[in-house]
C-alpha cells in the first residue's frame, strides 16, 4: 500500500484525552518497540566501538613497548660490542717490560668479555724460532669466569 492508499489515522481530541483507533495504536505500540531497538543497539555499538578503542591503545602501547625493548636490546649489544672493540684493542697494545728488552704479545680473542678486572695468572710461554714466541695466559674475567689467551709474541732486544 502507498501512502496515499492508506487510510488516515484516526486520532480524536475530546476534551483533555486524546482518542487513538486500534489501528494507529497499534502502529504507535511498533515504533515504540522499534525506537527502543534502536536505542538498545546504539548503546551496544557503542560500547563494542569504546571496547575497540581500548584494544586499539593496548595493541599500540604493546608496539611501542616492544619497539623500545628492541632499541634498548640494540644499544646494550652495540655497548658490549663496543666494550670488547675496546678490550681488544688494549690487549692487543699489551707490552710487557723485561730485562732483556720490550715483549710485544699479539693475542688471538675468542669469547672472552668484561675486561674490567681482568687478572692475569701465570704465563706459559714457549720459544719459537729467533725472537718469536707463542704464550698462553690465563684470565679470569669480572664475572669470574676463567678465560685462556692465545698470543704470538716477539721480543724486541
Amino acid at each position: 500500500m502507498s501512502l496515499s492508499q492508506e487510510k488516515p489515522v484516526d486520532i480524536e481530541r475530546k476534551g483533555n484525552k486524546w482518542l487513538i483507533s486500534n489501528d494507529a495504536a497499534q502502529a504507535f505500540h511498533y515504533l515504540t518497540v522499534a525506537r527502543d531497538s534502536l536505542q538498545k543497539e546504539n548503546l551496544e555499538l557503542r560500547e563494542r566501538i569504546a571496547q575497540l578503542e581500548q584494544e586499539k591503545k593496548d595493541i599500540i602501547a604493546m608496539a611501542l613497548q616492544a619497539t623500545n625493548n628492541i632499541d634498548e636490546q640494540i644499544d646494550e649489544q652495540q655497548d658490549a660490542s663496543n666494550q670488547v672493540d675496546e678490550s681488544q684493542s688494549n690487549i692487543l697494545r699489551y707490552f710487557k717490560k723485561q730485562s732483556k728488552g720490550i715483549q710485544l704479545t699479539g693475542y688471538l680473542l675468542t669469547d672472552v668479555q668484561q675486561w674490567d678486572a681482568i687478572r692475569f695468572q701465570p704465563r706459559l710461554s714457549f720459544p719459537l724460532t729467533g725472537n718469536w714466541y707463542f704464550t698462553s695466559d690465563a684470565v679470569v674475567t669480572q664475572d669470574n669466569k676463567p678465560s685462556y689467551l692465545i698470543g704470538l709474541g716477539y721480543r724486541f732486544l
